[in-house]
């Protein structure tokens, strides 16, 4: 399957926590990319690629076996840099509301503009393939099937 996001400029998005957070899967992902994950208890836990902490920390792997759950102390800011511009604007839009984090799009204006350009050029596309799509079904005739037609004896 091909991936529907539009190619354009690549964004970093800032996540900085305002409460600790535990994370009891194996990982912590945002925008289907691995911010940390826990590798062994003993240990801090290891940034995802393309991930910094930009401030606090260490991230810890807690629990008493490999793959805990991962704790991450209020006041952390991580940043997730290379995000296709689309992605980390649905990213952005996902998380406005989140009470545990907030989210920042990182990049300059020039480039958030022609990621924006890009976007818009890949959905006007699509947006012609739809109608395309909507003509042809339109123009294709429905079968029809005669009905038979009974008589009653009286």
């Amino acid at each position: 399957m091909n991936d529907p996001t539009p190619a354009g400029p690549s964004l970093n998005l800032r996540l900085s926590l305002h409460e600790s957070l535990v994370v009891h899967d194996k990982d912590l992902r945002l925008g289907g990319r691995t911010l940390a994950y826990g590798s062994d208890p003993d240990a801090s836990a290891r940034l995802g690629p393309g991930v910094a902490v930009l401030e606090g920390g260490p991230l810890a792997a807690t629990g008493s076996q490999r793959g805990g759950p991962l704790r991450l102390p209020a006041g952390t800011v991580l940043e997730l840099r290379g995000l296709p511009g689309p992605l980390a604007r649905r990213v952005y839009r996902e998380n406005l509301v989140n009470p545990k984090w907030t989210v920042e799009i990182i990049g300059s204006d020039a480039d958030q503009r022609a990621g924006l350009l890009a976007e818009k050029k890949w959905l006007e596309e699509r947006l012609a393939g739809v109608e395309a799509e909507i003509k042809a079904m339109s123009s294709r005739r429905l079968r029809r099937w005669p009905v038979a037609q009974r008589t009653l004896a009286g």
